[in-house]
């Protein structure tokens, strides 16, 4: 659901029929590589974590990557 998100506001600028299809594969790879960094993104933005949980977040973007 995020990706699909993202790739909208990716070609919103530019008309959707312009994009070639290795374009949209190359918009749906980065769409999954960010997936996880705004997962973590939502989660550390929460009121309730505590800074002890940065680490662990970064270990496993770190790990996505």
């Amino acid at each position: 659901m995020m990706s699909r998100d993202l790739l909208v506001v990716c070609v919103a600028g530019v008309g959707i029929d312009s994009l070639l299809a290795s374009e949209w594969a190359r918009l749906e790879e980065l769409a999954s590589l960010l997936e996880p960094f705004a997962a973590q993104t939502d989660i550390l933005q929460s009121d309730a974590q505590a800074l002890s949980s940065i680490i662990p977040a970064l270990l496993d973007l770190e790990c996505h990557l």
